[in-house]
């Protein structure tokens, strides 16, 4: 019989918890390589994220490139969120990730019907490459989570999300 040392992670307490969960789903994380396995596998890789319906379209249409781009953005987006407390910070400390809020100008085209059928700016975005790739949420302070509503190229015009649930405005040049 052979004798050694070796290293083995534990979690004795709860507190030994956190860096073996990280490890666990980042080990994990790594062997998704489909939107619809991402998509079913969600809610555990990403307890602190929430996603819009829609967003399984936006992820079933990422080239792979950009697949594996947003997996790894969202893992860094679940650290941040993790480590969040909102009754003491109003944003998360971004890890790993740059995390602007949208121009002024340009809110108007991240606004998205949110899960409880209100239309929500979802302004703060990560950029993910090559491209002019994104990935839109806002924070969701009362829950301390990010919901996500979008992912994909730059928004460059209003979005169906918004326009095709609302009814018709008619003009007074439709009306004619």
């Amino acid at each position: 019989m052979k004798q050694g040392v070796e290293s083995v992670r534990h979690a004795a307490r709860r507190a030994d918890l956190d860096p073996h969960e990280k490890w666990g789903c980042s080990v994990g994380l790594d062997a998704v390589d489909s939107a619809a396995q991402l998509w079913e596998q969600r809610t555990d890789f990403f307890p602190r994220l929430q996603f819009l319906p829609r967003v399984r379209e936006d992820l079933e249409r990422l080239e792979l490139w950009w697949f594996i781009q947003v997996r790894g953005l969202l893992a860094r987006l679940q650290s941040s969120a993790a480590a969040w407390d909102p009754t003491t910070a109003a944003l998360p400390e971004w890890q790993g990730a740059k995390i602007t809020p949208e121009h002024e100008q340009r809110k108007r085209l991240c606004e998205f019907r949110d899960i409880d059928d209100v239309d929500r700016c979802f302004d703060l975005h990560g950029r993910f490459t090559p491209g002019a790739g994104r990935l839109h949420f806002r924070l969701v302070p009362e829950e301390g989570v990010l919901r996500i509503a979008y992912i994909g190229r730059k928004l460059e015009k209003q979005h169906r999300s918004i326009t095709s649930q609302r009814s018709p405005v008619v003009t007074s040049r439709s009306a004619r």
